[in-house]
């Protein structure tokens, strides 16, 4: 499965496209086929969404990634969602075609192992080199402006 996902990115032009979160099943399906219409491929919905208050929308859960599930199901879609806690890797896994590591978890360093150990693990390596020194690029450049 993994190596079929990340063929397209060598073949052509890649767009992962979605909304922040998933909000409702309406809202996704119709964000769905919309974008699949237009041959794009890859949906991409946070289930779980880390906010600053917990008094924000912290996202639909389980019944986000389900959503999602359906969207793929019915619209022929590939699911890119974040994972934000080690407990949840492998249950998001069974979900996810690509693991999305947010901007708050590029340093949570137990995540980033946890991710590693699935069957993502050799494609996130790469990934995670080019956005740890991407990273690092920021945190200089922050430092100097």
């Amino acid at each position: 499965m993994l190596e079929e996902t990340f063929s397209q990115f060598r073949k052509e032009f890649v767009i992962i496209a979605g909304p922040c979160a998933v909000e409702s099943e309406e809202q996704l399906m119709e964000i769905a086929k919309f974008i699949s219409s237009r041959g794009i491929k890859f949906l991409r919905g946070g289930a779980f969404k880390p906010r600053t208050s917990p008094e924000s929308f912290q996202g639909l859960g389980l019944k986000g990634l389900e959503i999602l599930s359906k969207a793929k199901k019915e619209y022929g879609l590939k699911i890119v969602t974040e994972v934000l806690d080690t407990r949840d890797v492998d249950f998001v896994s069974e979900y996810a075609d690509i693991i999305q590591i947010g901007t708050r978890n590029m340093s949570n360093f137990a995540l980033l192992s946890e991710v590693g150990k699935t069957h993502y693990s050799n494609r996130h390596k790469k990934y995670e080199q080019f956005c740890f020194a991407f990273g690092s690029w920021k945190d200089w450049k922050a430092h100097i402006i």
